[in-house]
Protein backbone atom coordinates (compact mmCIF):
# COMPACT_ATOMS: atom_id res chain seq x y z
CA UNK A 1 0.00 0.00 0.00
CA UNK A 2 2.25 2.24 1.13
CA UNK A 3 4.63 1.72 -2.53
CA UNK A 4 1.45 2.12 -3.95
CA UNK A 5 0.86 5.51 -2.49
CA UNK A 6 4.42 6.49 -3.06
CA UNK A 7 4.87 6.08 -7.42
CA UNK A 8 1.42 7.89 -7.31
CA UNK A 9 2.35 11.02 -4.74
CA UNK A 10 3.07 14.50 -6.57
CA UNK A 11 4.02 17.36 -4.11
CA UNK A 12 1.64 20.08 -4.85
CA UNK A 13 2.59 22.52 -6.68
CA UNK A 14 2.19 25.26 -4.21
CA UNK A 15 2.44 25.55 0.02
CA UNK A 16 -0.44 27.36 1.33
CA UNK A 17 1.86 29.99 4.05
CA UNK A 18 -0.08 32.55 6.40
CA UNK A 19 1.99 35.94 6.10
CA UNK A 20 1.21 39.35 7.08
CA UNK A 21 -0.53 41.12 10.52
CA UNK A 22 -4.20 40.47 8.95
CA UNK A 23 -3.52 37.03 8.80
CA UNK A 24 -3.90 36.60 4.90
CA UNK A 25 -2.68 33.61 2.81
CA UNK A 26 -0.86 32.98 -0.07
CA UNK A 27 0.42 30.22 -1.91
CA UNK A 28 4.28 29.95 -2.05
CA UNK A 29 5.62 27.82 -4.87
CA UNK A 30 8.24 24.89 -4.10
CA UNK A 31 10.99 26.70 -6.43
CA UNK A 32 10.82 30.09 -4.39
CA UNK A 33 11.49 27.74 -0.99
CA UNK A 34 15.27 27.91 -0.07
CA UNK A 35 17.97 25.06 -1.96
CA UNK A 36 18.48 23.94 1.89
CA UNK A 37 15.04 22.95 2.19
CA UNK A 38 14.48 21.24 -1.13
CA UNK A 39 16.96 19.09 -0.36
CA UNK A 40 15.95 15.53 1.40
CA UNK A 41 20.01 14.91 2.97
CA UNK A 42 23.07 14.29 1.45
CA UNK A 43 23.96 12.55 -2.01
CA UNK A 44 23.38 8.78 -2.06
CA UNK A 45 27.01 7.76 -2.02
CA UNK A 46 27.77 9.47 0.97
CA UNK A 47 25.21 8.25 2.82
CA UNK A 48 25.70 4.66 1.96
CA UNK A 49 29.42 5.27 3.22
CA UNK A 50 28.52 6.52 6.35
CA UNK A 51 26.06 3.42 6.79
CA UNK A 52 28.79 1.25 5.90
CA UNK A 53 31.55 2.95 7.74
CA UNK A 54 29.29 2.75 10.82
CA UNK A 55 28.19 -1.19 10.35
CA UNK A 56 32.36 -1.78 10.07
CA UNK A 57 32.89 0.25 13.25
CA UNK A 58 30.68 -1.85 14.86
CA UNK A 59 31.52 -5.06 13.26
CA UNK A 60 35.05 -4.73 14.55
CA UNK A 61 34.43 -3.70 17.88
CA UNK A 62 32.06 -6.76 18.29
CA UNK A 63 35.33 -9.26 17.11
CA UNK A 64 38.10 -7.55 18.99
CA UNK A 65 39.93 -5.88 16.55
CA UNK A 66 39.95 -9.42 14.68
CA UNK A 67 41.99 -10.92 17.35
CA UNK A 68 38.49 -12.73 18.06
CA UNK A 69 37.01 -12.44 14.86
CA UNK A 70 35.12 -16.15 13.74
CA UNK A 71 34.25 -16.91 10.01
CA UNK A 72 31.47 -15.30 9.80
CA UNK A 73 32.77 -12.25 11.28
CA UNK A 74 35.55 -12.01 8.80
CA UNK A 75 32.95 -12.62 5.97
CA UNK A 76 30.93 -10.18 6.97
CA UNK A 77 33.69 -7.87 7.45
CA UNK A 78 35.44 -8.72 3.78
CA UNK A 79 31.47 -8.18 2.28
CA UNK A 80 31.70 -4.26 3.78
CA UNK A 81 35.80 -3.55 2.47
CA UNK A 82 34.61 -4.46 -0.77
CA UNK A 83 31.57 -2.29 -0.94
CA UNK A 84 33.69 0.51 0.63
CA UNK A 85 36.32 0.21 -2.39
CA UNK A 86 33.82 0.92 -4.66
CA UNK A 87 32.58 4.05 -2.95
CA UNK A 88 36.08 5.10 -2.55
CA UNK A 89 36.19 9.05 -2.74
CA UNK A 90 39.87 9.66 -3.55
CA UNK A 91 41.08 8.76 -7.03
CA UNK A 92 44.59 8.57 -6.35
CA UNK A 93 45.20 7.63 -2.76
CA UNK A 94 48.77 7.91 -3.20
CA UNK A 95 49.05 11.21 -3.84
CA UNK A 96 51.94 13.32 -1.98
CA UNK A 97 53.56 10.38 -0.20
CA UNK A 98 56.69 11.25 -1.40
CA UNK A 99 56.00 15.18 -0.97
CA UNK A 100 55.57 17.37 -4.14
CA UNK A 101 52.08 19.04 -5.56
CA UNK A 102 50.00 16.93 -6.14
CA UNK A 103 46.69 16.86 -4.77
CA UNK A 104 47.03 20.57 -4.21
CA UNK A 105 49.93 19.63 -2.06
CA UNK A 106 47.68 17.16 0.49
CA UNK A 107 49.04 13.51 0.92
CA UNK A 108 45.25 11.50 1.81
CA UNK A 109 47.09 9.27 3.57
CA UNK A 110 49.01 11.47 6.17
CA UNK A 111 48.56 11.32 9.86
CA UNK A 112 48.36 8.65 12.25
CA UNK A 113 46.22 5.95 12.27
CA UNK A 114 44.76 3.70 14.41
CA UNK A 115 44.13 0.14 13.67
CA UNK A 116 40.08 -1.27 14.69
CA UNK A 117 40.50 -4.41 12.94
CA UNK A 118 42.81 -6.94 11.06
CA UNK A 119 43.44 -10.21 9.49
CA UNK A 120 47.44 -10.11 9.73
CA UNK A 121 48.92 -13.04 10.75
CA UNK A 122 52.09 -10.76 11.88
CA UNK A 123 49.71 -8.72 14.15
CA UNK A 124 47.22 -11.50 15.37
CA UNK A 125 50.23 -13.58 16.53
CA UNK A 126 51.33 -10.87 18.63
CA UNK A 127 48.25 -11.75 21.28
CA UNK A 128 49.23 -15.30 21.25
CA UNK A 129 52.15 -14.69 23.75
CA UNK A 130 51.06 -15.82 27.36
CA UNK A 131 53.60 -12.61 28.42
CA UNK A 132 52.29 -9.92 26.66
CA UNK A 133 48.92 -8.33 25.36
CA UNK A 134 48.56 -6.03 22.12
CA UNK A 135 47.27 -2.58 23.14
CA UNK A 136 47.27 0.26 20.64
CA UNK A 137 48.62 0.03 16.82
CA UNK A 138 49.11 2.29 14.75
CA UNK A 139 50.33 3.49 11.66
CA UNK A 140 51.97 7.04 11.39
CA UNK A 141 52.45 8.29 8.00
CA UNK A 142 54.54 11.26 7.84
CA UNK A 143 55.09 12.57 4.16
CA UNK A 144 58.08 12.47 2.26
CA UNK A 145 58.80 8.41 2.43
CA UNK A 146 58.20 7.93 6.31
CA UNK A 147 55.89 5.12 7.12
CA UNK A 148 56.29 3.53 10.69
CA UNK A 149 54.26 1.15 12.10
CA UNK A 150 53.69 1.47 15.91
CA UNK A 151 52.35 -1.38 18.59
CA UNK A 152 51.94 -0.96 22.20
CA UNK A 153 51.99 -4.30 24.56
CA UNK A 154 51.40 -4.40 28.49
CA UNK A 155 51.75 -7.53 30.73
CA UNK A 156 48.57 -9.37 30.71
CA UNK A 157 48.81 -9.96 34.37
CA UNK A 158 48.24 -6.21 34.75
CA UNK A 159 44.64 -7.22 33.74
CA UNK A 160 44.22 -8.96 36.82
CA UNK A 161 44.89 -5.56 38.70
CA UNK A 162 42.84 -2.20 39.27
CA UNK A 163 42.84 -0.37 35.99
CA UNK A 164 46.08 2.41 36.54
CA UNK A 165 47.52 -0.11 39.35
CA UNK A 166 51.51 -0.91 38.82
CA UNK A 167 50.65 0.09 34.83
CA UNK A 168 53.69 -1.44 32.60
CA UNK A 169 53.85 -0.44 28.65
CA UNK A 170 56.38 -1.50 26.24
CA UNK A 171 56.57 0.42 22.67
CA UNK A 172 57.83 -1.75 19.26
CA UNK A 173 58.37 0.95 16.18
CA UNK A 174 59.51 -0.42 12.90
CA UNK A 175 60.48 2.40 10.72
CA UNK A 176 60.29 2.32 6.66
CA UNK A 177 60.27 4.58 3.90
CA UNK A 178 57.87 4.54 1.16
CA UNK A 179 57.51 5.56 -2.49
CA UNK A 180 54.00 5.62 -4.67
CA UNK A 181 54.56 2.83 -7.17
CA UNK A 182 50.66 3.48 -8.34
CA UNK A 183 47.48 5.36 -7.67
CA UNK A 184 46.98 3.11 -4.94
CA UNK A 185 49.98 0.98 -4.51
CA UNK A 186 52.65 2.45 -1.74
CA UNK A 187 56.09 0.41 -1.77
CA UNK A 188 57.99 0.18 1.75
CA UNK A 189 61.88 -0.54 2.56
CA UNK A 190 62.15 -1.67 5.83
CA UNK A 191 65.15 0.39 7.14
CA UNK A 192 64.63 0.05 11.42
CA UNK A 193 63.20 -1.08 14.65
CA UNK A 194 63.47 -0.62 17.99
CA UNK A 195 61.47 -0.92 21.57
CA UNK A 196 60.99 1.55 23.69
CA UNK A 197 60.53 1.03 27.35
CA UNK A 198 56.93 3.24 28.40
CA UNK A 199 55.83 2.47 31.87
CA UNK A 200 57.16 0.17 34.64
CA UNK A 201 54.99 -1.20 37.76
CA UNK A 202 53.22 2.63 37.68
CA UNK A 203 56.72 4.62 37.10
CA UNK A 204 56.25 6.41 33.57
CA UNK A 205 60.18 5.69 32.54
CA UNK A 206 59.82 6.75 28.73
CA UNK A 207 62.62 9.42 29.60
CA UNK A 208 64.35 6.92 31.67
CA UNK A 209 65.05 4.26 29.94
CA UNK A 210 66.75 4.68 26.19
CA UNK A 211 65.32 2.60 23.52
CA UNK A 212 66.47 -0.87 22.28
CA UNK A 213 67.06 -1.71 18.26
CA UNK A 214 68.80 0.03 15.54
CA UNK A 215 68.71 -0.75 11.67
CA UNK A 216 67.92 -3.66 9.74
CA UNK A 217 69.45 -5.84 8.00
CA UNK A 218 69.48 -4.70 4.25
CA UNK A 219 68.66 -6.74 1.07
CA UNK A 220 70.82 -6.54 -1.64
CA UNK A 221 70.62 -3.57 -4.15
CA UNK A 222 67.77 -2.37 -5.43
CA UNK A 223 65.30 -4.31 -3.22
CA UNK A 224 66.79 -3.51 0.18
CA UNK A 225 66.92 0.42 -0.34
CA UNK A 226 64.44 1.51 -3.37
CA UNK A 227 60.93 1.33 -2.05
CA UNK A 228 59.31 2.61 -5.72
CA UNK A 229 60.82 -0.92 -7.09
CA UNK A 230 58.82 -3.26 -8.50
CA UNK A 231 61.10 -6.28 -7.34
CA UNK A 232 60.76 -5.45 -3.40
CA UNK A 233 58.17 -7.76 -2.11
CA UNK A 234 57.04 -5.20 0.89
CA UNK A 235 54.02 -2.89 -0.55
CA UNK A 236 50.26 -2.29 0.77
CA UNK A 237 47.40 -1.22 -1.11
CA UNK A 238 45.09 1.26 -0.25
CA UNK A 239 41.04 -0.12 -0.62
CA UNK A 240 39.47 3.25 0.41
CA UNK A 241 40.85 6.37 2.14
CA UNK A 242 38.79 9.47 3.33
CA UNK A 243 39.18 12.02 6.17
CA UNK A 244 38.24 9.26 8.96
CA UNK A 245 38.94 5.87 7.83
CA UNK A 246 41.50 4.22 6.07
CA UNK A 247 41.67 0.37 4.52
CA UNK A 248 44.73 -1.44 3.06
CA UNK A 249 45.67 -5.05 2.08
CA UNK A 250 49.35 -6.00 2.61
CA UNK A 251 51.26 -7.70 0.52
CA UNK A 252 53.23 -10.03 2.79
CA UNK A 253 52.63 -11.76 4.59
CA UNK A 254 49.36 -10.49 3.50
CA UNK A 255 45.94 -9.45 5.42
CA UNK A 256 43.65 -6.58 5.07
CA UNK A 257 43.83 -3.57 7.83
CA UNK A 258 41.25 -1.19 8.98
CA UNK A 259 41.90 2.13 11.03
CA UNK A 260 40.67 5.13 11.78
CA UNK A 261 42.37 8.81 11.76
CA UNK A 262 43.34 9.57 15.74
CA UNK A 263 45.60 13.21 16.68
CA UNK A 264 48.91 12.54 16.47
CA UNK A 265 49.14 13.92 20.31
CA UNK A 266 47.29 10.36 21.19
CA UNK A 267 51.27 9.03 20.46
CA UNK A 268 52.77 11.11 23.10
CA UNK A 269 49.70 10.59 25.48
CA UNK A 270 51.00 8.92 29.17
CA UNK A 271 50.87 5.96 29.38
CA UNK A 272 49.61 6.16 32.99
Amino acid sequence: MLRRFAATWAPPASLPLKAGAAGRSRSLSLTELPSDTVVAGPPPAQTRRAELKSELLLAAAACNRGFGATRADRERIASLFSDLKQLSPTPIATAGIEGGDEAGGTCPLSGCWRLIYTTASDVLSLDASPAAGVGAVYQLIEPPHAVTNIIDLYPRIATLLPVGTLTSALRLRVMTRAAARSASRVGLTFFAARAEPRALFGVDVSSLLPPVGGPLPRLPGAIGTDPATSTSPSFFDVIYVDEQLLLIEQNSPGGVFAAVRVDDAELDASPL
